[in-house]
């Protein structure tokens, strides 16, 4: 709905319990995040595809989401880079200076 309307590259916001949404798309997780604050447990939050997304690939990302908070944990957030294992010695000083600052 909201790849239709436009809205590819934003996030959208919906509730865990039932996946319904607000209809409003936000330009960061963190804004969609600020705006559901305190409830921001109850919603998990996804970013727009250009195409959409297809139902089948909906279940799966819910259902996924419905684990990871079920666990305790959250979606990650893809502002935040994530370290990985460096394969090259740029790659090692680079995750060195990110793990440092």
């Amino acid at each position: 709905m909201h790849a239709f309307a436009g809205k590819a590259g934003q996030w959208a916001a919906y509730k865990l319990q039932d996946c319904t949404t607000d209809n409003i798309t936000y330009p960061t997780q963190n804004d969609a995040r600020r705006v559901k604050w305190p409830d921001d447990n109850y919603w998990f939050y996804v970013l727009v595809p250009p195409d959409g997304m297809e139902p089948k690939e909906a279940r799966a990302f819910i259902k996924y989401a419905r684990a990871l908070y079920d666990a305790g944990f959250r979606l990650p957030d893809p502002e935040v880079p994530v370290p990985t294992m460096p394969l090259t010695k740029s790659d090692q000083i680079k995750q060195i200076k990110l793990l440092t600052k």
